[in-house]
């Protein structure tokens, strides 16, 4: 089982070939933002237009993320993130 550190819920959506996950952790205040769980490594992850409302539900073996947030205005929009630097667990 999955926890990330302080959460009050953790929720995987996506693995990819090097047993990386990502998903949405829910903190204290009841925001919600992305996360990778690498290598035993967690990393919270928000899109800057939707910080507080980040969900990340894929991701493929170079890394790039599909998810989507809320904007200021309430729209839900989608996302595609890649990475500017990425590395696979153990290079």
């Amino acid at each position: 089982m999955l926890t990330f550190p302080g959460a009050t819920e953790t929720q995987a959506f996506g693995l990819n070939d090097l047993d990386q996950v990502v998903g949405q952790e829910t903190d204290a205040a009841g925001k919600m933002h992305g996360f990778l769980y690498s290598a035993g490594t967690w990393q919270a992850l928000d899109d800057p237009q939707g910080v507080g409302s980040t969900l990340i539900n894929g991701l493929n073996n170079a890394g790039d993320l599909v998810g989507f947030y809320t904007d200021a205005a309430g729209n839900t929009d989608g996302f595609v993130a890649t990475p500017q630097y990425y590395a696979a667990p153990g290079a």
